[in-house]
């Protein structure tokens, strides 16, 4: 099945004020694509021409397979989940009247709506017994944004967007939902965007990472390649969100420079004799040694 396609898109308010310039990009389904950059990049403005909430001023934006331009847009959004870092849960609505909007929206009947609320539940690791009849003020702040993802979730949508979704977490909490989202993922196979600041956070979740820089795509990989990316913005951008004190130079006997090393392990020799290289090619656990931006 498609996901999402960006082809050529540019987009502004105003000639003078460009967000985003030539932009192309194909996240299929089942995958997760991590947008990383500065404030002012464009991240957001990505999902938000997803979604049809801002149409592009030339190239295409494609979910499914059909142009943004020719969904409806009330179907298109009904096919996107979405994700945000304030959850937006409904104050006067309990946890299942939260999840159970959109399948409302869809005229759902009650006993299907009421078994799906149970199953997100039971997806996102709350007790349904204990949780359905809570309010969004009894909740802390890992378990708001759960309920968040679940009512992303709730009608099934191919596509999810998730726009700095743990941003407002403590670490221990954002570390335990990021554990949670691989977790759903696996069994759920959506075509994910998120956007985030953290490279720990996109390097732990994301099958590949797209770097932008005022407006453009300027490098696209999976985890594994970024430190070895040669764009020299991509570079500053990795050691900015790298202490030096993280990575661990450790002497090598063969003659050559030592690697960087952030995974605690022995650091690699380097028989090349090429500048330092990072190790990222250890699991999500190793790549939590990069710092937040």
């Amino acid at each position: 099945m498609h996901g999402v396609e960006f082809r050529h898109v540019s987009y502004g308010l105003g000639a003078r004020s460009r967000i985003l310039d030539e932009f192309s990009l194909t996240v299929g389904a089942g995958e997760t694509c991590a947008l990383v950059g500065a404030s002012g990049a464009g991240k957001t403005t990505v999902l938000k021409l997803v979604n049809r909430l801002v149409l592009p001023d030339a190239g295409d934006v494609r979910v499914l397979g059909r142009d943004t331009r020719e969904w409806d847009p009330i179907r298109l959004r009904r096919s996107v989940g979405y994700v945000i870092q304030d959850v937006g849960l409904f104050p006067h609505l309990t946890v299942a009247d939260n999840i159970a909007v959109v399948p409302r929206l869809e005229g759902w009947p009650e006993d299907r709506v009421a078994g799906r609320v149970r199953e997100l539940l039971e997806l996102i690791d709350l007790a349904p017994e204990m949780y359905t009849s809570r309010w969004p003020d009894e909740l802390s702040g890992g378990q708001r944004q759960r309920v968040g993802v679940a009512r992303a979730l709730a009608v099934d949508p191919p596509v999810l967007l998730m726009d700095e979704p743990f941003g407002a977490l403590d670490p221990i909490t954002r570390r335990q939902l990021q554990v949670e989202f691989r977790r759903i993922q696996a069994r759920v196979a959506k075509c994910v965007i998120l956007v985030t600041h953290d490279m720990a956070e996109a390097l732990a979740l994301a099958d590949r990472i797209g770097v932008l820089d005022e407006g453009r795509l300027i490098w696209c990989g999976t985890p594994q390649a970024i430190a070895d990316a040669d764009h020299p913005r991509v570079r500053a951008l990795v050691e900015s969100l790298v202490p030096a004190s993280q990575v661990r130079l450790k002497p090598d006997t063969t003659g050559g420079p030592a690697k960087a090393d952030t995974t605690g392990g022995p650091a690699k020799a380097d028989t090349t004799g090429g500048p330092a290289e990072a190790d990222t090619l250890g699991s999500p656990a190793k790549a939590g040694h990069y710092g937040s931006a």
